[in-house]
C-alpha cells in the first residue's frame, strides 16, 4: 500500500497509522486528489489494479460517530435503489486526527464506486443528458422516498454524478453527499411538479444552481 505524496486530505493532519492498517487489510491503495467540498475530500483509489473507486475523507468534530453512520448508511440505502454510488468499505479513525486550527477529531471514510463526472460539469461541456436516464432516476429516487422515506436534501447538480458510455453519452444518474439526508417523503403533489417542471425540460440543460429540494419540498 502506498499514499499519494503530500498530506492525504486538505488541511488535515491525519492518523496515518490508523489508516495505513485499515488501507492494507484491504488491499486498498489512494491514487490522488481529485476534489474537495464542505464535508470532505475525494481521492481516487484503486483495489489491486482497479481504479473504479474513490474514497471521502471527513474530518469531524461533533458528536462524529452518528454523523458518519448517518452519512454510510443513508448512502448503503440509497445505493440498493440504484440512486447513490455503491459503497465497497467504511471505516473511521477516531484519534490523533487534527485540522488546520488543532483540533482533534474523528475522520470517516468511505470507499465507493467511481463515476465519471457530475451534471454540472457535464452540462457546462454542452453534454446532454437523454430524458430516459434522467425519468429512470428520477423514478429510482421516488421509489427510495415513498418506500424509505428518504431524501438527500442537498440535491444540486454538483452533487449529481454521471457514468457515461464509451462514446461519452451519459447512461446513468446518482446522487453523492448524502451527509445531510433526512426522513421525510414526498407528497404526490409535490412530485407532479417535479417531474413536469419546464426549467428540467428533456435535456435538463438549465441552470447548474436550480436545487431541487426547494422546489420539491414545502
Amino acid at each position: 500500500m502506498t499514499l499519494p505524496s503530500g498530506p492525504l486530505a486538505h488541511n488535515l493532519r491525519l492518523d496515518t497509522a490508523c489508516l495505513t492498517a485499515q488501507l492494507n487489510q484491504q488491499n486498498i491503495r489512494i491514487d490522488r486528489f481529485l476534489a474537495s467540498g464542505g464535508y470532505g475530500s475525494v481521492y481516487i483509489a484503486c483495489i489491486k489494479d482497479n481504479c473504479e473507486y474513490v474514497v471521502k475523507v471527513t474530518f469531524m468534530t461533533k458528536d462524529p460517530l452518528s454523523d458518519y453512520e448517518k452519512e454510510w448508511k443513508a448512502q448503503v440505502l440509497a445505493a440498493s435503489y440504484n440512486v447513490a454510488p455503491r459503497v465497497i468499505a467504511h471505516w473511521i479513525c477516531s484519534t490523533n486526527n487534527y485540522n488546520k486550527d488543532g483540533k482533534e477529531g474523528a475522520v470517516g471514510y468511505i470507499l465507493m464506486d467511481k463515476y465519471d463526472t457530475t451534471m454540472k460539469e457535464f452540462t457546462e461541456r454542452g453534454g446532454i443528458i437523454p430524458a430516459a436516464v434522467i425519468d429512470e432516476f428520477k423514478k429510482a429516487y421516488w421509489n427510495l422516498n415513498q418506500k424509505e422515506g428518504l431524501y438527500h436534501v442537498d440535491s444540486h447538480v454538483n452533487n449529481i454524478f454521471v457514468k457515461l458510455n464509451a462514446s461519452g453519452t451519459a447512461v446513468k444518474l446518482v446522487l453523492g453527499d448524502w451527509a445531510n439526508a433526512k426522513h421525510i417523503k414526498i407528497s404526490p403533489q409535490r412530485l407532479k411538479l417535479w417531474l413536469t417542471a419546464p426549467k428540467y425540460g428533456s435535456t435538463w440543460n438549465s441552470d447548474p444552481y436550480e436545487v431541487w429540494d426547494e422546489d420539491i419540498y414545502g
